[in-house]
């Protein structure tokens, strides 16, 4: 996954005009190949913030388990957005249901 992908994904999202205010993201990251750089987060930050600025609450949860995959999540979700972002990283499927579910 480039940050090509990720900023062209993220273009896509903000089209989508039929979500609720609130919105509960799970990103399964187990089988990703991550080819990012350490500056590129804060590009994709910005650009997230900028897609879901509309919404109410966004909670986003990542399912990783390759290293480095786990280390670009982990900067991703300290670089929190608007106080209604909330970001976690998760090494199994149930708990990032359990916490986005809460």
């Amino acid at each position: 996954v480039t940050l090509s992908e990720i900023l062209n994904y993220l273009d896509e999202f903000s089209t989508i005009d039929i979500l609720p205010d609130d919105i509960f993201l799970l990103y399964d990251f187990l089988d990703a190949d991550l080819q990012l750089a350490e500056n590129d987060i804060s590009v994709i930050n910005q650009k997230a913030v900028d897609v879901t600025e509309a919404y109410s609450t966004v909670k986003t949860a990542f399912l990783v388990e390759k290293p480095l995959v786990t280390a670009f999540s982990y900067m991703f979700s300290l670089v929190q957005g608007k106080m209604s972002t909330k970001r976690k990283v998760f090494s199994t499927l149930c708990a990032a249901e359990d916490w986005l579910s809460a």
